[in-house]
């Protein structure tokens, strides 16, 4: 990737680049050049109050005052639930190595500087299919810190291990926080609470995203917890973030395309799952399994969802009380499910569309709640969004890299142009075309 959509800087791959796309999309201002070196990165992990939906805003609120409380007491900044990544704090990681050393302390604060691969250096000791003895990569537990993807991407990650708690980060606390990262084609294998990018959680992942991959398990618990993003929210959610892996898990329960089981005291806002799903019993498009009191606000789910009992187009079961899904959707034709939840508490819930009411410009008429001015984009052939996209899609999120999202869907794009500063400070501009007119 030389760039991405949003108007951040980034490391060409190969090279000693810098890029910034001309046009960032909307809701990102464009960077200012002179701190192209040394961007500084601020992220919020919180939103304002007003924003939560009256009949549950006291209990999230509690919920993310909580985990501000417990991120301020370990990082020991000023104001509720902000991350300085990117700082002379943040210890940078340039290597496989680098990510791997993340483990020998836990608490600390990081950020990605390039993308990593199946090419970059340490691939074949530390996250390939040969690593620790063919258990591939090693889950990083427990995490207490802070991680900044800065918009790269850790691409091929193996990890085939029997063990729980599986995942990139194999176990996440309440005081730390994940944003801004790219999963690409994840292979991973576990037991019990399996994930791509967190097999327990009970933190913060915001504007993240798994392209493509799979997670796997052998397991045969009807408490599997297996997902496309996540194993299992004990506690902590995921904002802005979603998944196109495919999740496999044919003889266990409580497995999703996005999670496998959330708790009461957990919550998912704004996320979405595209890849199919095929379990046993408690088989969700977006989560297997949901607690009571839990939330499912703005999301949706697009994949194929196949298993024996308890299965629905978004929630497998919902358990011991009332989950809390608003404006939340699923495709009953891609999906399969004519109902929402397979075994539900206190009625089905969520709303099913048509793929052709999901998707282009009908999506704002269709997905109330979706917020198309400041968090999702419409996905509309020829227009709207940079990069450009080829056909209709559904909708993505902004503050994810959009051309990794249309990939997700198989939605064919178009370049922007790119600005490119290199190491000497020469600029060059691709990908214009300029129409004169008449002579």
């Amino acid at each position: 990737m030389v760039g991405y959509s949003d108007g951040r800087y980034c490391d060409t791959k190969g090279t000693n680049e810098k890029v910034l796309t001309s046009h960032p999309t909307a809701g990102h201002e464009q960077e200012d050049m002179s701190g192209i070196d040394q961007p500084q990165v601020v992220h919020t992990n919180l939103r304002s109050a007003s924003s939560v939906r009256q009949a549950i805003g006291e209990r999230r609120i509690s919920r993310r005052a909580t985990i501000a409380a417990a991120a301020i007491g370990m990082a020991g900044i000023g104001g509720l639930g902000f991350s300085v990544l990117g700082s002379s704090h943040a210890t940078e990681i340039h290597s496989w190595e680098d990510l791997h050393n993340v483990r020998n302390d836990l608490g600390a604060d990081y950020i990605l500087m390039t993308n990593l691969d199946a090419d970059s250096p340490g691939y074949d000791d530390f996250a390939g299919p040969g690593a620790d003895g063919g258990a591939g990569w090693e889950p990083i537990r427990t995490f207490t810190g802070n991680f900044d993807g800065d918009g790269y991407t850790i691409g091929d990650l193996v990890i085939d291990r029997g063990q729980n708690d599986v995942g990139l980060f194999g176990e996440t606390s309440s005081t730390s926080t994940i944003t801004d990262l790219i999963l690409s084609d994840p292979d991973v294998t576990g037991g019990r609470d399996v994930g791509a990018i967190v097999g327990a959680h009970n933190g913060t992942v915001t504007d993240s995203f798994v392209l493509g991959g799979s997670v796997t398990s052998a397991t045969t618990s009807t408490d599997g917890h297996i997902g496309g993003f996540v194993g299992v929210l004990y506690a902590g959610e995921i904002l802005r973030s979603g998944t196109s892996a495919t999740v496999f898990a044919e003889d266990a329960g409580e497995v999703g395309g996005f999670g496998g089981d959330m708790a009461g005291s957990a919550g998912v806002e704004q996320g979405y799952a595209l890849g199919d799903v095929t379990a046993d019993t408690r088989v969700g498009g977006l989560f297997g399994d949901a607690n009571g009191g839990s939330d499912i606000i703005n999301c949706y789910a697009t994949g194929a969802v196949t298993g024996d009992s308890a299965v629905g187009g978004l929630l497998g079961r919902e358990e011991g009380g009332e989950v809390d899904i608003v404006d939340s959707y699923w495709d009953e034709g891609t999906t399969g499910q004519s109902d929402g939840i397979g075994d539900p508490y206190s009625g089905d819930k969520g709303t099913p569309l048509s793929t052709d009411e999901m998707t282009g410009e009908d999506a704002a008429v269709n997905m109330i709640g979706f917020d198309f001015d400041d968090t999702w984009h419409l996905v509309v052939d020829g227009q709207g969004i940079n990069p450009i996209p080829r056909a209709d899609g559904y909708p993505v999120l902004q503050g994810v890299d959009v051309g990794t999202q249309l990939d997700a869907q198989g939605v064919e794009w178009d370049n922007p142009s790119i600005l490119r500063i290199d190491s000497g400070g020469d600029v060059t501009i691709s990908n214009v075309t300029v129409d004169g007119g008449d002579e």
